[in-house]
């Protein structure tokens, strides 16, 4: 019996996910980027994206991509699916072209009724790059409003998005985000 208890607590243990404290200052997200946030939020690593939260990620987060290589997919496949049907970044897509990779991206992992509010040039770290805000529904119903900020440097395609519940979460953090877009530094 203790056997089987101690099988079922690691199993359930291998599915949890750590989230870190990122406080307000100077951050590192991996060796991507360097941001500043001014409050504190929750981080979860994925590898070749970070996402931060702070009331949990099915009601808002920033995920930052973090250099997305050519013939490289921006986010994993959810449960189920192959990253085989998941889009592509080429190298020298141009913004439109990019724009459609992120919202295709979307698409591909659930997102429905999608539509393109915006996209216009920015600067992210000093390069030229886009930001793109789009909406869409998950199967949940619920509307999500996303910001996207995506540049180019050395071949990689680096991503900062922002998605939350329209009603409520998207308003509640925006400006918050915008200011931790201007402090990114792309290393």
């Amino acid at each position: 019996m203790k056997r089987i208890s101690l099988i079922l607590a690691l199993m359930f243990l291998s599915g949890c996910v750590t989230y870190s404290l990122v406080k307000p200052g100077t951050v590192k997200v991996g060796d991507a980027y360097r941001a500043q946030p001014r409050m504190e939020w929750s981080r979860l690593d994925r590898g070749k994206s970070e996402a931060w939260t702070i009331d949990g990620n099915n009601l808002h987060a920033v995920e930052f991509i973090k250099g997305i290589e050519d013939g490289d997919v921006i986010f994993q496949p959810v449960a189920g699916k192959s990253a085989d049907n998941l889009p592509k970044y080429r190298k020298g897509m141009n913004p439109l072209e990019i724009q459609d990779l992120i919202t295709n991206s979307v698409k591909a992992n659930g997102g429905l009724k999608l539509e393109v509010e915006e996209l216009r040039p920015v600067k992210l770290s000093g390069i030229d790059a886009f930001r793109s805000e789009f909406a869409y529904t998950l199967k949940d119903g619920l509307i999500r409003k996303a910001i996207a900020v995506s540049a180019v440097k050395n071949e990689k395609l680096y991503v900062l998005l922002y998605y939350a519940v329209k009603q409520h979460y998207f308003g509640k953090y925006k400006d918050d985000v915008e200011r931790l877009f201007e402090s990114i530094e792309i290393l």
